[in-house]
């Protein structure tokens, strides 16, 4: 009977043990697993923030200098000798250039009119690859706890990026219409003529819908705490 008790006795406490084990095992894991989803939780932080402040950058840039890293030498500029000429010419356009001056002007226009609208696309599409690349990181957040921060801001960023990819639209269309003007004055055409006034109002449309667009950036960026 003792020996039945003794032994009675040794398997409960083997069990206890194996019991204590299972669970010191378990809260261990447990540990770990949190610990590793807290520092992946950490680092993701870190990522948003990285690209949070390069995405407000390159809306700074846009609306600052204009020159971002890269671009300026995939889309180079005019010569500055042709830059000025092309701007003092184009500033001169509505009082009237002599022919050879609208010949000059077109030339200009080929090399100077596009830059900084070709600038401005790819800084919107760098705009919009870090955007994208916020988001993938902001949903693999997501997975791994229950905060939201981020959220409204990735909104913001995509009225941003819209606003902007509408401007590069009007800033095209703005081009290709002052194009149309010059070679319609090399071609003849009377600066007081109905033709010209037509010009003009598209002109002055164009100008407005950028004028809006700006508004709305700076509206978004002032909300972003963006300079």
């Amino acid at each position: 009977m003792n020996s039945l008790m003794q032994f009675v006795r040794s398997q409960k406490t083997l069990l206890g043990g194996v019991l204590f084990g299972v669970i010191s095992v378990y809260l261990l894991a447990s540990t770990i697993a949190v610990y590793r989803v807290h520092s992946a939780t950490q680092l993701l932080a870190a990522e948003i923030a990285n690209y949070e402040a390069e995405i407000e950058e390159i809306v700074a840039v846009v609306h600052g200098s204009g020159l971002l890293d890269g671009v300026t030498d995939k889309v180079r500029d005019c010569s500055s000798s042709d830059r000025a000429e092309f701007e003092t010419l184009l500033s001169k356009l509505e009082d009237g250039l002599a022919q050879s001056e609208l010949d000059d002007l077109s030339v200009l226009f080929d090399r100077c009119a596009s830059v900084t609208a070709d600038r401005r696309v790819m800084i919107t599409l760098h705009l919009a690859a870090k955007l994208e690349s916020l988001k993938t990181i902001i949903q693999a957040r997501d997975l791994l706890t229950t905060q939201t921060a981020g959220h409204s801001k990735i909104a913001r960023y995509e009225e941003l990026h819209h606003a902007e990819e509408a401007i590069n639209k009007k800033l095209f269309e703005l081009v290709d219409l002052q194009a149309e003007i010059i070679e319609a004055l090399r071609g003849g055409l009377p600066l007081n003529s109905s033709e010209a006034d037509t010009l003009r109002v598209k002109g002055g449309q164009i100008q407005n819908e950028i004028t809006i667009q700006t508004e709305i950036i700076n509206l978004l960026r002032k909300e972003l705490g963006i300079e």
